[in-house]
């Protein structure tokens, strides 16, 4: 841009110094003019010998002169046509560049703009990509609570269906149990009284506190009369690997009461 700003001053420099020497020639040619006439009209005729040689040197002297300044004047003016040829040119091409220089600046501040739409666009850009990190994370820590909580809920599930396995494999052992000790009451009539938890009433709402106290020994407590019946129910329930069983003999609790 300083360049073709330095470049439009120099031209109207030069246009200046060409429009100087073109009113330099033409007051050289009025001078020249002027001179001619006076010279024409300053000769005194003394003798018409001297007079008629006067005149033929004069007017040779005059076609000389006359000669010379026509030549210099067609000369000069050559130079002023070509002085206002040249000025016309370099008026156009100022012209062209100072339309360069405007489609510059209009060019220029096109650029800018464009520039400042890029900047806005980048900086929107970049909000989005800040709101969607933020975003990313926040996901990423709700997977990772539902993935805890999926875990949680997969140990929940084993620990349930091991829970169900051991209930399920609890209750056939009772209802072996069960059938096993009913044999047991037709063989020793009278001298099996069954289960402690069906011996006794125990509301719902406490049943489970006293099972954990007593860690289910209402279940695996069986009363009997007396210590051989009890002997052959523990010998009946590990031929069938049915657990340990416990038997409350009646007689010592009536010997020791006594």
């Amino acid at each position: 841009m300083k360049t073709v700003k330095k470049s439009i001053d120099l031209q109207k420099k030069t246009l200046k110094q060409t429009k100087e020497d073109i009113k330099k020639k033409e007051k050289s040619l009025k001078s020249i003019e002027k001179k001619q006439k006076k010279e024409s009209t300053s000769k005194n005729a003394n003798t018409q010998e001297e007079t008629n040689n006067k005149k033929i040197k004069q007017q040779l002297v005059k076609q000389m002169k006359s000669l010379k300044a026509n030549n210099e004047y067609k000369k000069l003016i050559k130079q002023v046509k070509e002085s206002k040829s040249n000025n016309e040119r370099l008026e156009k091409r100022q012209k062209l560049v100072l339309k360069k220089l405007k489609n510059l600046e209009r060019d220029s501040q096109v650029r800018s703009d464009r520039l400042n739409n890029l900047k806005m666009n980048l900086e929107k850009h970049s909000n989005e990509i800040t709101f969607l990190d933020n975003k990313i994370q926040t996901t990423k820590e709700q997977i990772n609570q539902k993935t805890d909580l999926l875990v949680k809920d997969e140990s929940n599930k084993t620990m349930a269906e091991r829970a169900l396995l051991r209930l399920q494999s609890e209750t056939k052992n009772v209802h072996e149990m069960e059938k096993i000790l009913d044999q047991l009451k037709l063989d020793y009539p009278n001298r099996i009284y069954g289960f402690l938890k069906d011996l006794c009433h125990v509301d719902l709402e406490y049943k489970f506190v006293l099972n954990t106290i007593l860690r289910n020994k209402l279940s695996s407590t069986i009363v009997v009369e007396d210590r051989d019946i009890a002997i052959e129910i523990v010998k009946q329930f590990r031929e069938h690997r049915l657990g340990v069983v416990r038997c409350e003999i009646l007689n010592d609790l009536k010997s020791k009461k006594q």
